[in-house]
């Protein structure tokens, strides 16, 4: 669960300061640890879990939800999610997992990545830290009535 925090503010964060649509920004950001639940779910999916959670099963899962929003917004809300999800996957490539890491270039590649550095307890103390400053830049950012 600290971890689903971490990746929204950090996605709400981007969305924020490079002032595409915020929420479509927090959606993003959830949308890998989203399709690598439903891998674990489905047995079907099982042995693909980790791979759904790689750049291009993330940027077509974006793709698909974008369709959702009404035209005039699909634009906005594919940047929002796009970026949501990039900040997500720079922040689990940043993290050492104390294990594979993660394969960017999948399907193109089997080999794996990961810079190891951030810890892996890391997001128990950035958790709070990012909510925090959430918090600021949303009352920095509103709007007055």
């Amino acid at each position: 669960m600290p971890d689903l925090i971490v990746h929204a503010a950090a996605g709400y964060l981007a969305g924020r300061g490079l002032k595409v649509l915020a929420p479509a920004a927090v959606a993003g950001a959830l949308i890998p640890d989203l399709l690598r639940a439903f891998g674990i779910v489905s047995d079907l999916a099982w042995p693909y879990t980790g791979t759904l959670h790689e750049p291009l099963p993330v940027l077509l899962a974006c793709v698909l939800v974008s369709r959702l929003f009404v035209p005039g917004w699909r634009k906005s809300a594919l940047i929002g999610l796009g970026l949501g999800a990039a900040s997500h996957l720079i922040l689990d490539i940043l993290q050492d997992h104390l294990g594979w890491g993660y394969f960017p270039l999948f399907p193109l590649s089997r080999g794996s990545f990961e810079c190891a550095i951030l810890p892996p307890e890391g997001h128990f103390w950035a958790g709070p830290a990012l909510v925090a400053l959430c918090v600021l830049v949303a009352k920095i950012h509103r709007r007055p009535a």
